[in-house]
């Protein structure tokens, strides 16, 4: 009988500890519908996929790759024409060697308007299975990915590119996401520079 007694004490210590141990993980666990924050170099949070923007773009640059800083000008033109309909835009440097005072200067000279990330530890890099600098990855409402590849088909390949581009992927995959469509190229290969491990 008290051994009996001993055991039911026992159990009930264990299942105690185990639901404490339960609420605790709850509490430390960000909620399904946290939203998910990003800093840029100047230390203000913002959330990734909002929740107005029907759309979010990772734009995936650095400042020593001459097809990245020739891209500069469509970037600054697609930002200007998609950010009045709430499209989010952030500028992800990943290159890791790279300190805030020259992603700062670099994204001063190329006009960008748009929060710039330094993703030193590749976060977002392996969020959007990026590997090229430049590359670009749309997500959806909610965070799903729909696009990832080339902004354009400018380049045809390294030191190879037409007069003008035919073919417009980003801008194309932001329409159709806005136009609450399934976006027809899901992933185009970028041409570019590798991104730095």
């Amino acid at each position: 009988m008290l051994r009996s007694a001993r055991l039911s004490l026992v159990s009930a210590g264990v299942l105690v500890l185990a639901l404490g141990a339960l609420a605790t993980s709850l509490r430390a666990s960000p909620s399904p519908t946290a939203p998910v924050m990003v800093k840029d170099i100047d230390g203000h949070s913002f959330p990734l996929f909002g929740p107005d923007a029907p759309a979010t773009v990772l734009l995936f640059v650095t400042m020593d790759c001459p097809i990245t800083n020739s891209y500069m000008p469509e970037i600054n033109r697609i930002v200007t024409t998609y950010t009045p309909k709430k499209v989010a835009f952030f500028a992800v440097y990943s290159d890791p060697s790279l300190s805030r005072s020259a992603i700062r200067e670099h994204a001063a000279e190329f006009g960008l308007h748009m929060p710039v990330i330094a993703d030193n530890a590749h976060l977002l890099v392996r969020k959007a299975g990026a590997t090229i600098n430049p590359e670009v990855a749309v997500f959806a409402a909610g965070g799903r990915m729909v696009y990832r590849g080339r902004i354009d088909d400018w380049y045809v390949d390294l030191g190879q590119r037409r007069t003008a581009p035919t073919r417009h992927y980003l801008r194309n995959a932001l329409d159709e996401v806005l136009a609450g469509q399934p976006v027809a190229i899901a992933q185009v290969p970028p041409v570019g520079c590798s991104i730095a491990p």
